[in-house]
């Protein structure tokens, strides 16, 4: 299935070391491990989103959970935001990936972060911003 189906441009995911674990750029998929530039706009929307998901977190025996995104709001889970990206303005979202059932008890620890990313014009300014 392409993601492009759904108008996105670009995926990403971000494990809790800040490191890139797999990419997507249109119907092209890299797994090259890279860091996360700690000084961008994109840093910043995956932490907006780890904020999120520990401010979202429930009481589950064993441990705790998060509320299904079916049966919440997923903006209260969501990052989003516009930013540059190579030569790009675009539309952002970021949110943590969890199970969307609402039953799971999760582990102790980060989420895995999944930034999502729509093109939407061009950037006038030379140069490129890094993620």
């Amino acid at each position: 299935m392409s993601l492009n189906n759904f108008g996105i441009d670009r995926n990403l995911l971000v494990d809790s070391a800040d490191m890139i674990i797999a990419e997507s750029l249109k119907d092209d998929v890299s797994f090259n491990r890279r860091k996360l530039n700690t000084t961008g706009a994109l840093y910043q929307l995956a932490k907006r989103a780890r904020v999120h998901y520990f401010d979202s977190g429930i009481a589950r025996p064993g441990g705790y959970g998060q509320r299904s995104i079916l049966q919440s709001s997923s903006a209260k889970g969501a990052a989003s935001g516009f930013l540059t990206m190579v030569d790009q303005v675009v539309a952002a979202n970021a949110m943590a990936i969890v199970p969307d059932d609402g039953d799971a008890v999760l582990m102790d620890g980060t989420s895995v972060v999944l930034g999502s990313f729509l093109a939407l014009a061009p950037l006038a300014l030379p140069g490129k911003q890094e993620t």
